[in-house]
């Protein structure tokens, strides 16, 4: 059974791990620092953010994409490191 596109991708971000893939091989882009991500603002390293399944985790690198795609990787205590596409996360702002 083929997926589409969108599946395929989501299936893919989530099984990598930091350790196995470098961000620059993700989307072919290099990491910056802070970035717009559309329905959750501006994201910066350091940052804390909440994820609905993973918790509060911390944003370790960002890899803004073509087409309105960003790929996140943030640290969570409970699971460890994850690649998340941000726009699709459900990421909230950790409010303190």
């Amino acid at each position: 059974m083929k997926l589409p596109f969108k599946a395929t991708f989501f299936a893919f971000a989530a099984c990598i791990s930091a350790e196995a893939i470098p961000a620059s091989s993700l989307l072919g882009v290099d990491s910056v620092q802070e970035h717009e991500i559309i329905g959750l603002g501006t994201v910066r390293i350091g940052q804390e953010l909440t994820h609905a399944k993973f918790g509060v985790g911390k944003v370790e690198e960002i890899q803004p994409g073509e087409e309105g795609i960003t790929v996140i990787n943030i640290t969570f205590p409970s699971v460890g490191s994850k690649w998340l596409i941000a726009e699709h996360a459900n990421l909230k702002q950790t409010t303190e």
